[in-house]
């Protein structure tokens, strides 16, 4: 991430802060196809008062140094499991890193809170996909292993 990249989110991570909704041009793949690159992202801010996140939900999270725009996966008390779509890596971040939660892509209302079955699967497959990858990977090495039949 650039400097001026940085000092963008920085500003951005204060209004929220401040309880004032943004509006951001997303940069990345991580949450394709629900949010493409060059899409315009509006952010409401995150209210942590006894409010928990819902799964599902698209987040922007601050870590101090860096801020990270991804998917509620699962929550437990005052931490948070995010992932982007289209990683296998899951991030934890404490509710209180938490700055906004995204409204609009591209001027439509979205609502991460499995409103359909549509989203129900998207995060399901992106939870179960990297399990199954690793699956595949551990059957064909066994079946490397074992001689095959030869047929005269």
């Amino acid at each position: 991430m650039t400097t001026q990249h940085q000092a963008v989110w920085k500003i951005l991570c204060h209004k929220l802060a401040m309880g004032v909704p943004v509006t951001y041009r997303a940069r990345g793949q991580s949450m394709r196809p629900a949010i493409p690159d060059g899409a315009t992202i509006g952010l409401v801010p995150w209210s942590n008062k006894g409010v928990d996140p819902c799964i599902g939900d698209v987040v922007l999270a601050w870590d101090g140094h860096r801020a990270v725009l991804h998917r509620v996966i699962g929550y437990c008390g005052s931490h948070v499991w995010i992932k982007g779509d289209r990683h296998d890596r899951i991030e934890r971040f404490h509710t209180s890193q938490l700055l906004g939660k995204v409204d609009t892509v591209d001027g439509v209302r979205v609502d991460g809170r499995f409103g359909s079955a549509a989203a129900v699967i998207q995060v399901g497959l992106s939870v179960v996909h990297p399990l199954l990858k690793s699956i595949r990977k551990r059957w064909l090495s066994i079946g490397a292993a074992i001689p095959q039949r030869r047929r005269f």
